[in-house]
């Protein structure tokens, strides 16, 4: 694939919806930016799992279609959080097919931000955590952000993906097409 030819997921952010902390109770909104190749074939899956175990159990809030083809779209979905501790939420754009937390499709792509939830405030970029291999914010804010310097591409389509795939589960992207062109 190439790089902003075909699907991917460009940022994805977590922000509390009445600008407080992000603590057990608090309704949020995952924003995420994906590149779509045609958004009546595309759809955007957001996932939200707690990371108390040593499995992660990954539950489907909502599926969103793109509104534009060929273009970078701007996502949205809002919950409420149940889980004090580490959580993480999984954007998966996908191609045609079902929602499934880890899809393996050719022109795929799965990125995760993971983040604190607790007591705290102000906004947060994420860095790129070696040991979770994904982006993390590490304290409890009212916002975290995996922009395109975490996330840019999907798997090894045009440059790569810096540190992909990006999975808490190393559940890897589709490598097929072009970037934002498919």
């Amino acid at each position: 694939g190439v790089y902003l030819e075909d699907e991917s997921v460009e940022s994805i952010s977590v922000t509390s919806i009445n600008g407080g902390p992000l603590v057990v109770g608090t309704e949020v909104q995952i924003d995420a930016v994906v590149w779509a190749w045609n958004k009546h074939a595309d759809t955007v899956d957001f996932w939200h799992a707690p990371l108390s175990s040593t499995i992660t159990n990954w539950v489907l809030i909502r599926s969103v279609k793109p509104t534009k083809s060929l273009s970078l779209n701007t996502v949205s979905t809002r919950f409420v959080l149940e889980d004090e501790g580490d959580n993480a939420v999984r954007v998966v754009i996908r191609y045609s097919g079902f929602p499934l937390a880890c899809p393996g499709g050719d022109f795929d792509d799965v990125d995760d931000l993971v983040f604190v939830v607790g007591s705290g405030g102000g906004i947060l970029a994420a860095t790129y955590d070696d040991t979770l291999k994904a982006p993390k914010c590490s304290s409890v804010t009212r916002a975290c952000y995996a922009g395109p310097s975490l996330l840019k591409s999907r798997g090894t389509v045009g440059l790569g993906e810096p540190n992909a795939p990006n999975t808490i589960d190393q559940c890897e992207d589709g490598n097929e097409g072009e970037y934002l062109v498919d």
